[in-house]
């Protein structure tokens, strides 16, 4: 610490040593310091989150565990601890459990392709199978861009998923106006993966932006994230808050 003040793990160690001994409050005060030294310690945040439980700061302790999840919404080990918190407070997180129908691969000849899970083609699958394909698609189209025309990752995905929402909701549109076999018509408009129905109302809400760079966050995507929790301050709590789910 003394040969390098900015190195945030060796304020971390240090915290780590006195939380051991059951320093609760020198241990925050440590910790908190790793993190104002390198805001995107998700970790030090965990820490101090973990310290000021112990002091009986419910609500400090649970500002400092979103901040870890605003740093890195990737770690699971925040959800989980944030999870805890929020059930013990009567009010559970429900887990979004999204996982991909589609997979796009770029062969030796340059070219894409999107293949979608066959286990979507199921009678019971209702719109998932011609959503996944429009994901996939849709991603397709944004990767063969070039040059200028390329997006960074992050504008790449909400790019997919808005078209994909975009193209199943004017596809479903387009059924409803014929009047052969209406009904099944109406189910093949509807997703079933209560995920995608998730997502899906996001998008009416205006919120996927924020619901890709918390729910399904990559590193690719930091810059972006950095950028919208700039500009919303307290914005991860709110998503939160207002949807009660984790990844």
């Amino acid at each position: 610490m003394l040969l390098d003040p900015a190195a945030s793990y060796a304020w971390l160690g240090a915290g780590d040593c006195h939380y051991l001994q059951g320093d609760w409050a020198e241990a925050a005060t440590l910790f908190r310091r790793a993190a104002e030294i390198e805001p995107r310690n998700a970790q030090a945040w965990r820490y101090l989150s973990d310290a000021l439980l112990a002091q009986g700061k419910g609500n400090a302790a649970e500002d400092a565990i979103l901040a870890a999840i605003a740093a890195d919404p990737g770690q699971r080990t925040s959800w989980a601890k944030l999870a805890l918190m929020r059930r013990s407070a009567g009010i559970p997180l429900r887990p979004l459990r999204l996982q991909r129908g589609v997979t796009v691969t770029l062969g030796t000849d340059g070219k894409h392709e999107a293949a979608v899970d066959k286990k979507l083609l199921a009678p019971d699958a209702g719109g998932d199978f011609a959503f996944q394909l429009a994901l996939g698609l849709a991603e397709i189209e944004a990767d063969k861009r070039t040059g200028a025309d390329k997006k960074p990752p992050f504008e790449q995905t909400l790019g997919a998923w808005q078209a994909a929402f975009l193209m199943f909701t004017e596809a479903g549109e387009a059924a409803a106006k014929s009047p052969d076999n209406a009904s099944a018509k109406s189910q093949a408009r509807s997703l079933r993966d209560p995920a995608l129905r998730q997502l899906q109302a996001m998008a009416r809400d205006g919120q996927l932006e924020p619901a890709i760079l918390i729910l399904m966050f990559r590193q690719s995507y930091r810059p972006a994230l950095e950028q919208w929790v700039a500009a919303n301050p307290g914005g991860v709590r709110a998503f939160i808050d207002r949807y009660g789910i984790q990844p």
